[in-house]
């Protein structure tokens, strides 16, 4: 999966548990201030439609938590697993600069050492 799809992912998750627009959307209709009763009415309606839709919206986000790896360890047992990540990441970092180390001293491949220079190769079919 590559980033763009990664990122158009996570943004359609967010949107999917966005609650700002419209807790945005219910205090706007909320404070209109409307004489006419029957536009009051149709003003609560709304906004109950749309806190009908805040409440579905929060137990989307609360399906989505509850999916996430790891959510039932412990903190202590997280914790552990970070720092083991850690130890990992350490251990790899210095077997990378070790090769990088290697490559440095030896400068060239092992295959290149073992190649005959060209000049020799002329020099023994002169012969």
């Amino acid at each position: 999966m590559n980033r763009n799809t990664s990122n158009s992912n996570s943004e359609a998750h967010y949107n999917q548990v966005s609650f700002l627009p419209i807790v945005h959307a219910i205090i706007n209709t909320i404070e209109k201030d409307n004489q006419d009763a029957s536009q009051k009415n149709r003003d609560s309606l709304e906004a109950s439609q749309k806190v009908t839709e805040l409440s579905k919206k929060i137990e989307t986000a609360r399906a989505h938590i509850y999916k996430l790896p790891g959510i039932t360890e412990s903190k202590e047992i997280q914790a552990q697993h970070l720092k083991n990540l850690h130890t990992q990441l350490e251990m790899k970092k210095k077997l990378i600069d070790k090769y990088k180390g290697l490559n440095m001293k030896l400068g060239t491949s092992p295959l290149e050492q073992n190649l005959i220079p060209l000049s020799e190769v002329d020099d023994n079919l002169q012969k």
